[in-house]
């Protein structure tokens, strides 16, 4: 469930006037010239952005280099395709360490991957560093969920007791109006889920390959079979469900790329602007993110935000969520603008 707590806004901070004033000692009517300085007025220090990280040595915030060097290498071998693992301790940025992918990794992702070579990916991927971008897949769901809680504090959502039909017209009128957006959020919508065809590369219900989530990457409109798909029969037998082994249960919990497909799309009919836009302006900027959110190709130029996953930053920039979910929804000090903390 979410919830509106602790901080409320950002941008709120005390008027401080600085005066400067010249004062006049008694009535001295002398016509002397004053002297005049020569020298240049000193430039005032710039104050430090306080959405900037700050940096520490793992020891001075009580970690061992030794110890997060071999958790690093652990965590980074070859094989897991790891690019980066930042440490960070007391809003500090204590350890970070990156590499890019191998010779092995490119080899067999590029037995996969019928666009690209393992030269290419080695051109591309070689080198990381703190300034290179990743990809968040499904931690992306954490954003939106965090938007969500923004959206009902700025009364784009009324509640998460509200029918999804309420917002979204295609769920209205059959079996699924009953659905709340807390069972999308909760992934117990009901809804089956969603699969790409890997000959068509369309949408259909997940069969036996259903995994994470169901793997709708590859479909242009990623959201109409999301919003169109059908209810899940209860004491059905699924491919999807337990491998088939057992009957589903109503109301069960199903890991659903889509369920939170539609969260960004009821999101996304509050208000005028894309969502991206308004993440940018509501949660990004806020905390000082610099990020891009994928868009299918259901448009010539992007259509619906992929807000089940996918978002370009680099990880110093991931590590800012974690951190504004530690200060239960303060960042830097400050607290995004009508932005509470959203807990599930």
């Amino acid at each position: 469930m979410l919830r509106n707590q602790g901080c409320r806004n950002l941008f709120f901070f005390p008027a401080l006037a600085f005066l400067s004033l010249s004062a006049c000692g008694g009535e001295d009517n002398s016509e002397s010239p004053q002297p005049v300085s020569t020298q240049p007025a000193p430039i005032a220090s710039p104050s430090p952005d306080p959405l900037a990280w700050q940096e520490a040595t793992p020891e001075e915030v009580g970690l061992s280099s030794q110890k997060l060097e071999e958790a690093a290498s652990f965590a980074l071998r070859d094989g897991t395709y790891g690019q980066a693992f930042v440490v960070v301790k007391n809003g500090k940025i204590a350890f970070e360490k990156y590499r890019g992918i191998s010779q092995q990794e490119a080899d067999f992702a590029a037995s996969r991957i019928v666009d690209l070579s393992a030269a290419d990916l080695l051109n591309r991927y070689g080198v990381r560093d703190k300034n290179s971008t990743a990809t968040s897949w499904s931690v992306a769901k954490s954003f939106t969920s965090i938007l969500f809680g923004i959206g009902i504090d700025k009364g784009i959502v009324r509640s998460t007791q509200d029918t999804v039909g309420l917002y979204l017209n295609e769920l209205a009128t059959d079996a699924r109006s009953s659905i709340t957006l807390r069972d999308v959020l909760d992934m117990r919508s009901g809804l089956v889920p969603m699969c790409s065809d890997p000959t068509s590369r369309e949408a259909r219900e997940c069969g036996s390959e259903y995994a994470n989530g169901g793997n709708i990457i590859w479909v242009n409109d990623q959201m109409t079979p999301c919003l169109n798909r059908g209810l899940a029969q209860s004491g059905t037998q699924y491919p999807w469900w337990q491998n088939g082994t057992a009957p589903y249960p109503a109301g069960a919990w199903v890991y659903s790329n889509c369920d939170t497909m539609i969260l960004g799309e009821v999101l996304s009919r509050g208000q005028s602007d894309h969502l991206s836009e308004w993440a940018e302006r509501n949660l990004f900027s806020p905390i000082g993110m610099d990020a891009e959110w994928w868009r299918d190709n259901s448009q010539a130029r992007g259509g619906n935000v992929l807000s089940y996953c996918c978002i370009d930053a680099t990880p110093r920039d991931f590590a800012r969520l974690g951190q504004l979910v530690l200060n239960r929804g303060s960042y830097g000090g400050r607290c995004p603008p009508s932005a509470p903390m959203a807990q599930i």
